[in-house]
């Protein structure tokens, strides 16, 4: 093998003497030799050619392999010490999301709730006649511990100045989740319009409720398919070459293949349209959220007093709609929301109300006017970790809710408000990650 020129000083010949401890460059040249994958022997001959005492080249030589094999043990032990470090976060990171999936307002790491219920409603048919029956879809979940227990869900259809028209009681039993059909009697004297049914399962002293539109059709109603042909039913039928003309009806304006000449309605409200797909008839399709259609739609009852100035005087929404549409105006018109919130007359709904408003906003300023604690805490919670301001979860007033507040920032991988966090638990599961973070900054800026 060629020897590569090793850039180390001659040894002299005078010097007869060595220290204690071989020569530190000496045992270095070694290391770096053995590294590039010279052997042993060889590069014993080329030191000892270049003046070094055998004696001497003999104990660097053993000096360095107790090195290697030192480094080796030392490398292996760090290993097995920073996988348990990271062990024992990754059993911190399981037990902090387990637990605190259930809620943050319950102690951390405690026993799940017995009852904790959740309520959904799917429509089957809820246009109806009176007389006839709406037909839903319940579905309870139990969120809390797998134990079978027996629930109240009570069943409530309004009309549309909230008054109540008909309910209905049923008792249920549940262990996780029960699924079941629901059909509910119209009463006979029940007018045609809009109605919202409510349905509620009372259970420990709680409650999960769910809506559902419900249309009660006029008596004189009559579906299409039960219709017989005529030349006025809109349909393209009994021999005619156009939509109610040509065949036995009158004869129809403009030619089967061409379209009219304009198809605008005058209504801003519509597209309108005329082609093929429509059989050459002009079609008029209604605009979603059209203000001056005569209907107050989602999101314009702030938007469109022409729609919805009848709303204020008769309302025809349920608490529950109230609530979304002031929570989906709130971003546009702040001001405005505040003003629907103090109207209503609940003070619960009331400062929930206000809470959307500050979601929506990311304004403290709305969270100070909700007078429950607990509302207050988590409008507080949600501002703070929206707009990324750890300093508002200073202002929560109970323990547990302020720590949920802060490892929201935590989570996020800001470690800076470890030492202001109460719970033990969950300061020591923030200095963990604090500590992985400075890790793995260290690994990066070695490598």
């Amino acid at each position: 093998m060629p020897y590569q020129k090793i850039p180390y000083p001659k040894m002299p010949a005078s010097r007869l003497s060595y220290p204690r401890l071989p020569d530190p460059r000496l045992v270095a040249y070694i290391q770096s030799q053995l590294q590039k994958g010279y052997d042993i022997n060889s590069i014993k001959l080329y030191l000892v050619s270049q003046g070094y005492r055998p004696q001497i080249v003999d104990e660097a030589i053993a000096f360095s392999y107790q090195t290697i094999k030192h480094e080796h043990s030392i490398s292996t032990s760090t290993l097995i010490t920073f996988g348990a470090v990271l062990l024992g976060i990754f059993l911190i990171l399981f037990s902090f999301f387990y637990f605190s999936s259930f809620s943050f307002n319950l102690p951390f790491f405690g026993s799940k709730p017995e009852q904790l219920l959740d309520l959904s409603l799917e429509e089957i048919k809820t246009e109806v006649k009176p007389g006839e029956q709406i037909i839903f879809l319940k579905e309870i979940s139990n969120l809390g511990v797998d134990k079978r227990y027996d629930i109240t869900i009570k069943h409530e259809l309004f009309d549309s100045n909230n008054n109540l028209i008909y309910s209905k009681e049923e008792t249920i039993a549940v262990e996780t989740r029960s699924t079941s059909q629901t059909k509910l009697q119209i009463p006979l004297n029940v007018k045609d319009g809009k109605y919202t049914l409510k349905s509620t399962a009372f259970y420990s002293n709680k409650k999960a409720y769910a809506t559902l539109p419900v249309t009660i059709l006029s008596k004189e109603y009559k579906p299409i398919e039960d219709q017989l042909p005529s030349c006025t039913d809109l349909i393209r039928n009994q021999g005619e070459t156009g939509i109610d003309c040509g065949g036995p009806c009158k004869e129809c304006s403009q030619p089967d293949n061409e379209c009219q000449k304009s198809c605008d309605d005058k209504n801003d409200c519509t597209i309108d349209s005329c082609s093929a797909s429509t059989n050459f008839q002009c079609v008029h399709d209604k605009i979603a959220f059209c203000c001056g259609n005569n209907e107050c739609e989602d999101e314009e009852i702030t938007t469109c007093p022409a729609d919805c100035q009848i709303t204020k005087q008769e309302p025809d929404l349920s608490i529950f709609e109230r609530l979304e549409n002031i929570k989906s105006s709130a971003a546009s018109n702040p001001d405005k929301a505040r003003e629907l919130c103090a109207e209503i007359e609940s003070n619960a709904y009331k400062d929930d109300c206000y809470s959307n408003v500050g979601k929506v906003t990311r304004k403290t300023i709305y969270c100070d006017l909700i007078k429950s604690d607990r509302t207050k805490d988590d409008c507080l919670s949600d501002v703070a970790k929206s707009s990324n301001q750890n300093s508002l979860c200073e202002r929560i007033t109970l323990d547990t809710r302020r720590d949920a507040c802060y490892m929201n920032f935590v989570l996020s991988g800001d470690f800076s408000i470890c030492d202001k966090i109460v719970d033990s638990y969950l300061k020591n599961s923030c200095l963990a990650l604090k500590l992985k973070a400075e890790l793995d900054q260290q690994s990066k800026t070695q490598s």
